[in-house]
């Protein structure tokens, strides 16, 4: 494998390693939520989904915005 390929992997990887957070994250948030957890408890065990989800928005937009300008 050549660095463009290595790098593309790693992106991949990354961006999937991020959204498969996210639903865990927010799964977990939910059973909590279901299962009688107050609220706090609940809004903590959101946040990393969020920031997660936060995360992979910022990494596509600066893929745009790369793709963009660069050519």
């Amino acid at each position: 494998m050549n660095k463009p390929e290595k790098l593309h992997h790693k992106k991949r990887l990354l961006r999937t390693t991020l959204i498969l957070s996210a639903f865990l994250s927010l799964g977990s948030a939910f059973h909590m939520y279901y299962c009688g957890a107050n609220l706090a408890n609940f809004i903590l065990c959101l946040l990393p989904g969020l920031i997660a989800f936060a995360s992979d928005t910022a990494l596509t937009m600066i893929k745009n915005i790369k793709t963009e300008t660069c050519g």
